[in-house]
């Protein structure tokens, strides 16, 4: 069928299917041409093709006009070619399909090609469909294309036009290549664009350059699915929006504004050379940005994972990063915040300011560094290196297979099990290390305050210029430890080792058992005021001084030794156990290389506290000496068990403070007959007895003796004998009772020094001792009553042993029986004592001698004799 209107002025060629009938139409076997040749005349030229029924040509179809070009279809209407559609016209190209059916096209044909130098538009959502290619050229205008409309081409789909392709809404889908050109610096708008291909662009002949990518200098939008075959191409725009990328290899950059694609499904890598904007993406291979500058902005806003992922950016915001094969690399010249990152390679993150963290796990090494770092978890398979610059370093959870380095002003790590530390530095602040598991530091340093927490701890090297404290719930070990201006508290539930210097004001430290090892210099005189040594979860009785004792608590005499401050204390809680001391002291010598002359010893436990070994402290001054003190029962065991507080030259120096409600230095066996009488009379004279361990200073020994007692206060007798001026137990220079009760009963037996020299003994002593309190009636020193010495008189036990044996006389024994120098004897009355009439000059009268009777010159033993 050929239909024309040609001469010099143009006609018009209208072609109508005006068909009623049901399922009718027009069906041409053959070719269709159509043509309007001449000067177009506005309104009476051109060609217009309408229908609204199906138009059938059996060969080509072609429309060659002057004037405009126009398709107008409703309904069912279309036109389908077996062979090759064209359209040229000399101004415009327009076509409108109203009520177009799902699926119908509006143009089929094998091949398609429209050509003017004017604009092509679908006015109205159609379709045009062609089997091989499809090609449009609007040499001199734009290409408009409304929403819903469709450019189907089994083979390439080329787009051409002057000014821009703007089709929002539209799909253009290449079974080959989609190639579209532009003449200026318009706009791709498309609602969907496919190619099986990589993308490429025309010239306006339709020819393909060949670049495998669109580079225009608009903008280019896809807002539904942009399909790029396989292969690495390229695109760039002014402005590059796409709702979902799916391709192998792409590389994507914008001059104007951020990169925004709200879904990447890419089978190679992704790369973007400007800021970014991403929802979610599935990358097989490399993301990787680079936006730099400071309003270089990579903002990934869903959840994002690629083989690996490499991006450089002036900020970098994203929800969830993971990188599955490879390394995860970020970096930052402004900012960076990061919801979750993962890697099964390295995590690499800086940032020129802070950096704030959700969550990163890296397979391998983790690195992160900016001014500033907060994350609430960390991990890594190899070591990880944080660097917080000025500002400060916060992480909540760590597991790091590695050993940590962690700097900032202020550090703060946390971890839920064990800690590795190769190097922490809080260069302005504190530094704060907590482990649920072991805790191990190989150094560390704080500006600040340092606290360390683990279920143990293994430290190396630490320096706080404040405070310092470490508390691991079982053991803890620990080096070179120094507090620059504060104290140190080393807390450990198990086993506290000590191997190197501990240095600070004050020194305290908790624990299950100690040891001081041989190296260990814990205090100095001039450095520390106070050390405090706490025996806790004690199974078994403390052991202080001595050798060292196994399965519980001990801090040796060799390990004090190891020990400086001004003053030193040690104490164990009460452990409840009837009959058992909470601390026991034996065997211990301090002088004052580790005690300055005026410092303290104390030593204190909850409950009950016991010497059986000999406390020596030289070169006492002032009020320097030592301290004991018991919540119940403090003891001194004579015999093993003694105290000595001497001044520089081995004399009587120094203040022993004794502290409990009960206090007794006894022998094992009074101790025991003591507690089993609550009478004061029997206690004392039992206490009065030496048990044969005899020592004429005493157990007790020092300048000044303060006892602090409120049942009982109990001194047994050292001396000779249990005679009042030979009694024993205690030598000091003043003896101080404080009185905690109304009934405290004292016993006591000793010797006081005097200012003139030589000792008050007996019943001298009685005066000198100072009680301040009430005490209970019958309290005696030496065996004297307190309140009323005047009555003193000797007491004691009458012995009614037997005693069998052979003495060897080659052996020296002690007196057992008591040698009275003056004895008085019952007197038998003789009458009326006679008068003295003589002077007294011999040792009796001998008017009471009892005169001899019966013998020579004697009376007769009879009446005149005496009887």
């Amino acid at each position: 069928m050929f239909m024309s209107a040609n001469g010099d002025m143009s006609g018009l060629v209208r072609f109508t299917d005006s068909s009623t009938a049901a399922n009718g139409g027009l069906r041409v076997n053959g070719s269709l041409a159509l043509s309007s040749l001449g000067v177009p005349v506005a309104g009476f030229s051109g060609i217009s093709f309408a229908a609204s029924n199906a138009v059938q040509v059996g060969g080509n179809a072609g429309f060659t006009s002057d004037g405009p070009l126009s398709f107008a279809f409703t309904g069912l209407g279309g036109l389908a070619a077996t062979g090759a559609l064209t359209g040229t016209s000399g101004t415009r190209i327009d076509l409108s399909h109203a009520a177009r059916p799902l699926g119908s096209d509006s143009l089929f044909a094998n091949s398609i090609l429209f050509t003017t130098p004017g604009d092509v538009t679908l006015l109205t959502a159609g379709s045009l469909r062609a089997v091989a290619g499809l090609t449009i050229l609007a040499t001199g205008g734009n290409i408009g294309l409304a929403s819903g409309s469709a450019l189907t081409a089994g083979g390439d789909l080329r787009l051409f036009a002057q000014g821009s392709v703007n089709g929002t809404g539209a799909a253009a889908r290449a079974g080959g290549t989609a190639a579209i050109g532009l003449g200026g610096a318009g706009d791709i708008v498309l609602g969907d664009l496919a190619s099986g291909t990589l993308l490429d662009q025309v010239d306006s002949a339709g020819n393909p350059l060949g670049t495998g990518g669109i580079a225009i200098g608009g903008d280019f939008a896809v807002s539904g699915r942009l399909d790029i075959g396989a292969g690495t191409g390229t695109l760039s725009a002014a402005n590059i929006d796409i709702g979902t990328l799916s391709a192998d290899t792409q590389r994507l950059a914008a001059s104007g504004a951020p990169v925004r694609i709200g879904n990447a499904l890419m089978s190679g890598d992704l790369i973007v050379n400007s800021s970014l904007l991403l929802g979610n993406a599935d990358i097989a291979g490399l993301l990787q940005v680079r936006a730099p500058g400071p309003l270089g902005l990579a903002q990934l806003g869903g959840a994002v994972a690629a083989g690996a992922i490499d991006i450089a950016a002036g900020a970098i915001v994203s929800s969830g990063l993971t990188a599955r094969n490879g390394d995860l690399l970020l970096q930052s010249s402004t900012g960076l915040n990061i919801t979750d990152a993962r890697a099964s390679g390295a995590i690499v993150m800086a940032a020129a300011n802070r950096l704030t963290i959700g969550n990163a796990a890296a397979g391998g090494s983790l690195a992160l560094s900016g001014q500033g770092i907060d994350a609430a978890s960390l991990s890594a398979g190899g070591q990880s290196l944080l660097n917080a610059g000025a500002g400060s370093l916060m992480v909540g959870d760590i597991a790091s297979a590695g050993a940590i380095t962690a700097s900032g002003g202020v550090v703060s790590l946390g971890a839920t099990g064990n800690m590795a530390v190769a190097q922490a530095t809080a260069s302005a602040g504190a530094l704060l290390l907590n482990a649920g598991g072991a805790l191990s530091i190989v150094d560390a340093s704080a500006g600040g305050n340092m606290t360390l927490t683990g279920g143990s701890i293994n430290a190396t090297a630490l320096d706080a210029a404040g405070s310092l404290t470490a508390t691991a719930s079982g053991a803890a070990s620990f080096g070179n430890v120094t507090s620059q201006t504060g104290g140190i508290l080393l807390n450990a539930g198990g086993l506290l080792s000590l191997t190197a210097s501990v240095g600070a004001r004050t020194i305290t430290m908790a624990s299950g058992d100690i040891v001081l090892g041989g190296a260990a210099r814990i205090g100095s005189l001039s450095g520390t005021s106070r050390i405090v040594f706490n025996a806790v979860n004690l199974q078994q009785p403390a052991y202080v001084g001595g050798s060292d004792v196994a399965g519980t608590y001990s801090l040796s005499a060799a390990e004090l030794a190891r020990v400086a401050a001004a003053d030193i204390a040690i104490g164990a809680p009460a452990r409840g156990v009837a009959g058992s001391p909470d601390i026991v002291v034996r065997d211990l010598t301090l002088g004052t290389a580790n005690l300055p002359g005026g410092g303290l010893l104390t030593i204190g436990a909850g409950g009950h506290l016991r010497v059986e070994g000999t406390i020596r402290l030289t070169g006492r001054s002032g009020q320097g000496g030592l301290v004991l003190s018991a919540g119940q029962m403090l003891d001194i065991v004579a015999g093993p068990g003694s105290i000595d507080i001497s001044d520089g030259n081995g004399g009587l120096g120094g203040v022993l403070t004794l502290d409990s409600p009960n206090i007794i230095a006894a022998s094992l066996s009074a101790m025991a007959d003591v507690a089993s009488t609550g009478s004061l009379i029997a206690r004392e004279l039992r206490l009065a007895q030496n048990d044969g361990l005899v020592n004429d200073t005493g157990i007790l020994r020092a300048g000044t003796i303060l006892a602090n007692a409120s049942q009982t206060f109990f001194i047994q007798n050292s001396g000779l004998s249990s005679t009042i001026p030979d009694r024993r137990g205690f030598t000091a220079n003043a003896l101080l009772i404080g009185s905690g009760g109304s009934a405290l009963q004292i016993a006591i037996n000793g010797r006081l020094a005097l200012p003139m020299g030589g000792f008050a003994q007996g019943l001298e002593t009685v005066p000198l001792v100072a009680v301040n309190g009430s005490y209970a009636l019958g309290s005696k020193v030496n065996g004297c009553l307190i309140g009323n010495p005047a009555a003193c008189t000797s007491t004691g036990f009458d012995s009614r042993d037997t005693w069998n044996g052979v003495l060897d006389p080659s052996v020296s024994v002690s007196r057992i029986f008591t040698l009275s120098l003056i004895e008085l004897r019952d007197i038998v009355a003789q009458g009326y004592p006679p008068l003295i009439d003589e002077p007294v000059t011999g040792a009796g009268n001998e008017d009471l001698w009892e005169r001899s009777c019966g013998g020579p010159d004697e009376p007769d033993c009879g009446e005149g004799g005496a009887r």
